[in-house]
């Protein structure tokens, strides 16, 4: 049905807006659970190379990656040392334990690393 010559004709997708391409390399994140990351990055990556006039420039995920995990451990054991004196069935301590570190972010979270963890580019050459 979709294909039908009508469908066709009754719903063409006509953009006339095209965005101009800013910067490479293009990052993919793929799989990696990242793209808050990755779309972060690539919001300053592309400031920093109009700013300074690059043709091509890298911030490395994996670099910011890893202080977004040591950062969400430090958050669950200072939350977990708070419980020290509840119950272990306690709502609480029971709502830490399920998920103590999880696997996904937030594109907000990504402007405290530039304050703390600075030297997160990369340089291919």
């Amino acid at each position: 049905m979709l294909a039908t010559p009508a469908v066709k004709i009754a719903d063409q997708h006509v953009f006339n807006v095209k965005i101009p391409f800013e910067g490479g390399p293009i990052t993919n994140q793929r799989q990696s659970g990242r793209c808050w990351l990755f779309a972060s990055t690539n919001i300053f990556r592309i400031a920093l190379m109009q700013k300074y006039g690059l043709e091509s420039f890298e911030l490395s995920q994996a670099y910011l990656f890893f202080w977004d995990k040591l950062e969400k451990s430090n958050w669950f054991l200072e939350q977990i040392i708070s419980t020290a004196d509840m119950d272990l069935d306690s709502r609480l301590v029971q709502t830490l334990l399920q998920e103590p570190l999880s696997d996904g972010g937030q594109v907000c979270t990504s402007s405290y690393f530039p304050q703390h963890h600075p030297h997160g580019t990369y340089d291919p050459d």
